[in-house]
């Protein structure tokens, strides 16, 4: 049954098409220039759509590649203060955040800790990569963000 009726509308249209051939041809030109016009406009509102997140910004980074064993290594050498533990890593293109947790030490400790830490990575990857060490604290203080730009000589 339900062939029949497609049958009968195909023949519907098929009439259309055959008594309206100026109107159908300006509809097809129509929907033909729209499409190419979404085209256009996607392309010139989107060139690079198709590339990466980073883009290149992470042109090197197989030479300098901070690896799971690489961040273990680190974590696993490094000794700190009774009070200051380091608890994980995350890279993320360019960034290293360091996730550290505090007890009770002051701030100036805590900042010597962090920049000690960051020291432990090698001159090529400090060279390379953004650091971001994020210090929260076992009691009720808020955390601290510390930031080192590869540029930059100290965290702050």
């Amino acid at each position: 049954m339900g062939g029949y009726n497609m049958k009968k509308f195909l023949k519907k249209v098929k009439r259309f098409v055959m008594k309206n051939k100026l109107l159908t041809i300006l509809i097809a030109l129509i929907l033909l220039i729209m499409i190419l016009g979404i085209i256009v406009i996607k392309l010139w509102l989107f060139p690079h759509s198709k590339g990466t997140k980073y883009g290149n910004r992470l042109d090197g980074i197989e030479n300098v590649e901070l690896t799971n064993s690489r961040l273990d290594e680190i974590k696993n050498g490094f000794e700190a203060k009774p009070g200051f533990e380091v608890t994980g890593f995350r890279v993320s293109g360019k960034i290293v955040n360091i996730y550290v947790t505090a007890g009770d030490i002051s701030n100036d400790d805590i900042k010597a800790e962090a920049a000690k830490l960051v020291k432990s990575f090698s001159d090529d990857e400090i060279k390379f990569y953004d650091f971001q060490v994020l210090v929260t604290f076992t009691d009720d203080k808020d955390p601290i963000l510390l930031y080192k730009n590869k540029n930059s000589e100290n965290l702050g």
